[in-house]
């Protein structure tokens, strides 16, 4: 995340960089296993052709996930029938 170029796309994007911690390897470890799931996904797309798939695909994705997904921190309950 520190290279030039992924720099300047993040200021051509708006987005705000940041970083962990030093010497704490497990500061986004939740995003990460997020987003392997999210990508790891049969469903999962090689490219959107519009926003509003995109959206599309998040919504459906993320009801999945809150409502239905298992997960092994919440002793395999959905995040739904415990929060």
């Amino acid at each position: 995340m520190r290279s030039q170029s992924l720099r300047s796309l993040f200021d051509l994007l708006n987005v705000t960089a940041s970083y962990g911690r030093p010497h704490t390897s497990n500061d986004h470890a939740f995003a990460e296993s997020l987003f392997s799931t999210f990508k790891g996904r049969v469903s999962f797309p090689e490219y959107f052709g519009m926003l509003q798939s995109a959206r599309e695909f998040c919504l459906e994705f993320f009801t999945w996930f809150n409502g239905y997904h298992l997960h092994s921190l919440l002793d395999y309950t959905a995040p739904m029938s415990v929060h």
